[in-house]
């Protein structure tokens, strides 16, 4: 299984660039980056637009991808991955870079349920709700090379619900990401 990191994201909510805040002793897309590079996953690869951010993955064993195009939605992330990818693989883990509470432990014990159940599309539900990262089987592959706009994966999961396993996380915190101040500073404090 290979990890996409999708860190290219224009960060509109926060009005900075939410990735490279302090966050521990790192940043935020370190900390997920260190995570996914400790991990069971194969290979990485992760799709920025931030020269700071592409300097940051430089330090670690992964594939940087530049998305230029990234105004125009988190699907133009994916397909980039999912070209650079290449070849084919199992399958394929969606992380987003702005989840640094994803640890390599979350990381490997979604990858073990993935392979029990044998899911075709797995989604994580933290407090009832679904989340990221998302895990998808390779026979997903030309739906996700053709996404368009900013949806990402959640079109094919709305259009074949009765192919997605939930994966349900106790610890509800696990999946918040940083999209506001105030996002973040909850996060800080925990």
């Amino acid at each position: 299984m290979v990890g996409i990191i999708l860190g290219a994201g224009y960060a509109r909510r926060m009005g900075k660039d939410k990735l490279l805040l302090p966050f521990k002793e790192t940043t935020i897309i370190e900390t997920i980056i260190k995570e996914g590079v400790a991990s069971e996953l194969e290979r990485i690869y992760l799709v920025c637009r931030d020269n700071q951010v592409k300097e940051i993955a430089k330090k670690y064993p992964i594939h940087v991808i530049i998305n230029e195009n990234a105004g125009e939605g988190q699907s133009t992330s994916i397909v980039k991955a999912m070209e650079a990818v290449g070849d084919i693989v199992p399958s394929y883990m969606f992380l987003m870079g702005d989840q640094p509470l994803i640890s390599k432990d979350f990381i490997n014990s979604m990858m073990d349920f993935y392979r029990q159940n044998h899911a075709s599309i797995l989604v994580p539900v933290y407090n009832g709700k679904p989340g990221t990262p998302t895990i998808f089987s390779n026979r997903w592959q030309e739906h996700l090379l053709k996404l368009k706009g900013d949806e990402g994966g959640r079109s094919i999961i709305r259009a074949h619900p009765k192919e997605v396993q939930l994966y349900p996380v106790e610890n509800g915190i696990l999946g918040k990401d940083v999209d506001s101040l105030e996002q973040y500073i909850e996060i800080l404090n925990l």
